[in-house]
Formats: C-alpha cells, structure tokens, sequence
C-alpha cells in the first residue's frame, strides 16, 4: 500500500482502540501500544516520517502501561526536530519523573504535557490517562509502603487530601490512626524470589539493557 493509504487505515484502527479505551475497556491499552509499534515498523513509514500528534499518541499509548522504558527508547528513536517539540519534550517529561521515581511530579507534568493538543485521540487519551496513572501509582505505593500518610499519598495522586480519602476506600485500604493509610497488599522481594532469578537470567538483562542504552 501506498503511504497516504497506511494512513487511513492505522488512523481508522487507533480511532476505534481510542474509543474503547475511552469507555474504559482496559484490555485494549496493550492492543494500541501494539498497533503504534506496528505503525513504526510499517514499510511505508519511516519514523522521520511521524508527525508529533503520532509521536504524541505513541508515547501516550506506553503511559497506559505505564511502561517508561520503552517510552524513553522511542524518544531515543524520534528524529531531531520532533525531540525540539515543547509538546512533546512535556510527554517525555512525565517518563523521565516515572524513570527516576519522582513520583510526586508524574501527575503534574502529564497534566502539562497533554495541554495545547487539539488532536481528537490525544484529547481523548488525555482525558482517561489520570485516572490510568493514579492507579499504577498506588499499584507502585503497595509495593513499595508499609503504610503512607494520608498527605503524602494525596501529593502522590494528585488529590485533595479529602478526595484522596474517598480514593483510598475505593482501592479498600485500611486508613490507620494518625492518618496514615495501609496499602491492600504489599510486595516484598524476598531472597525465595531473588533466587527465581537464575545466574544466566541476570547476566543476559544486563547485557540487553546495556545494548539498549548504547542505541
């Protein structure tokens, strides 16, 4: 196919995903990642060839897997003057928090990034990733807290410390004496799951990250 017909049909597939995903079908977060990888390595497409509403989508899509590495890949990947583009220095700033455990900023600066697109899939994918991103980041506060303050959790979320309470009995977490809230679950990496990890395995990651970081 011709590259103006590639077009149309990944722009009628992304808006049928964008508007699952915007009835909150969650099994299609992955399907749209997997559709804008696919774009990328389309024949008739080159990435010098993205414009920065697809860059925008594509990096959007692996916020909904809350996926930093492969977002901060694709930014290595973008040519230069899409990697010049304020919008999307701002998206790629939300990956940046995410991959340095800031997390305190992640809300923040994806409610920044996503200002000023008038994209109708952007706006839409703007519009549930809030939601998205609060929820891996309580998912990463159980794993990662004992128990949290009310106030510091709420600056996490990005809630009111009141709306922050109503969120925490949604997710059913116990709130403690002296505000303190207790994550549902908390995961531990103890030495029986360190030693699932083989010898072989580790060495093997190591060597494909290193890869990866040379690209």
């Amino acid at each position: 196919m011709q590259q103006k017909e590639v077009l149309q049909e990944y722009n009628k597939r992304i808006a049928a995903l964008i508007s699952k995903i915007s009835k909150k079908e969650t099994s299609n977060y992955n399907l749209l990642v997997e559709l804008l990888d696919d774009f990328e390595t389309e024949p008739a497409i080159l990435i010098d060839d993205y414009t920065e509403d697809i860059a925008a989508m594509h990096l959007l899509s692996y916020l909904l897997i809350f996926d930093s590495i492969n977002g901060k890949f694709l930014w290595k990947r973008l040519s230069s003057k899409l990697k010049s583009s304020t919008k999307l220095k701002g998206i790629f700033a939300v990956f940046a928090h995410i991959i340095k455990d800031e997390h305190e900023f992640i809300m923040k600066a994806l409610d920044d990034a996503v200002k000023g697109f008038e994209n109708p899939y952007i706006k839409q994918l703007s519009d549930i990733l809030p939601g998205v991103l609060r929820g891996h980041l309580a998912s990463v506060i159980a794993k990662n807290y004992a128990n949290i303050h009310i106030k510091e959790f709420s600056k996490i979320v990005c809630l009111s410390v009141d709306d922050a309470r109503i969120y925490v009995a949604s997710l059913g977490w116990k709130t403690l004496e002296g505000d303190y809230v207790e994550p549902e679950k908390k995961v531990k990496m103890t030495n029986d799951l360190l030693h699932k990890l083989s010898v072989e395995q580790i060495e093997q990651a190591t060597k494909t990250i290193g890869f990866l970081e040379t690209i």
